[in-house]
């Protein structure tokens, strides 16, 4: 498999698993709301240990490794976010939309 299609599978994961966790605050009604993605990677000890200290600065860890079933030599590949109360603090931009990119073409909105 060449590497864009295989990350091309990986954005499209990510994306996918942002929006069932985005789907979950809305439909519970909450005033917690996304405010920074991030996406790690590495063998599964270094996961591990990044997990583990952006836990500590508050970050959420999807817990599946989106590159599950790209062969045993690919990097594991973990979703983060962090969400801010709207309530506690009304000022702060939220993201209302994620686009992926493949140059100019659009892939996933």
């Amino acid at each position: 498999m060449n590497k864009t299609i295989q990350s091309f599978s990986l954005l499209r994961r990510a994306a996918l698993t942002l929006l069932v966790a985005v789907m979950a605050m809305m439909t519970a009604g909450a005033t917690e709301f996304i405010t920074d993605v991030m996406l790690i990677g590495g063998t599964d000890q270094e996961v591990a240990i990044k997990k583990a200290l952006y836990k500590k600065e508050g970050w959420k860890v999807i817990d599946q490794d989106l590159n599950a079933g790209c062969g045993s030599s690919s990097d594991y590949i973990y979703l983060l976010y962090k969400t801010a109360d709207n309530s506690v603090t009304p000022n702060l931009t939220f993201i209302t939309g994620i686009y992926i990119r493949n140059g100019k073409k659009i892939i996933v909105k």
